[in-house]
């Protein structure tokens, strides 16, 4: 597996920067009064339209309130670590596209993101790119622990597979929505208890 890069890569004072409103995928700490965030250009379809399955809408309130628990500092990340959006040097990351998923959330939070969005890849099932195992997701969260120099707390660990089930319930949300199957939503929903443990929810 690729050696990953830390998440920052802005040394700028987030509070110097103007808003960095995260991608709605991301946008779990949004303001309004429903559980599904808006979701911007090109699609405008309303998440919170028709009812999620029971087991959906638990997995995403549950990691929704172990996230707003945690407080961090924010720094300046990628919410977006899809396949598509990274180009390597060999084992290096060489770039990461894609500026307007450039966002400023908790450390913990984007590694979270990029530990499950790292193995999307074109290939999709029913309209949506699975992202990684319970495995690779652990596999992940360790080596960018080396990478840094700095063993994760126990919560820091558990707030990261929170972040990455959120990612996997706004796909799934959006998957069910647009009608493309329940492959994916059976994907996720496999792995959703496990992650859910790991998340200390």
């Amino acid at each position: 597996m690729p050696r990953p890069l830390p998440a920052f890569f802005a040394s700028a004072r987030v509070s110097a920067l103007p808003t960095l409103v995260p991608p709605s995928w991301a946008h779990w700490d949004h303001s309004e009064p429903r559980l599904w965030p808006p979701r911007g250009s090109p699609h405008h379809d309303d998440l919170n339209l028709d009812p999620d399955p029971p087991w959906l809408r638990e997995a995403a309130l549950r990691v929704r309130a172990r996230l707003r628990q945690w407080q961090a500092p924010s720094i300046v990340g990628h919410a977006d670590w899809w396949s598509e959006n990274l180009r390597w040097v060999g084992r290096q990351l060489h770039v990461v596209y894609d500026c307007a998923s450039v966002t400023a959330q908790p450390e913990a939070i984007l590694v979270g993101y990029a530990a499950y969005m790292f193995a999307k890849t074109t290939v999709e099932l029913d309209g949506c790119a699975p992202g990684a195992s319970v495995p690779a997701t652990e596999h992940f969260l360790a080596a960018y622990e080396r990478a840094r120099g700095r063993f994760w707390t126990a919560d820091e660990l558990q707030v990261a597979w929170a972040a990455g089930l959120w990612v996997a319930a706004f796909d799934c949300r959006v998957s069910r929505i647009e009608d493309r199957g329940e492959g994916f939503a059976d994907q996720v929903q496999a792995e959703t208890p496990e992650r859910l443990r790991r998340a200390g929810v």
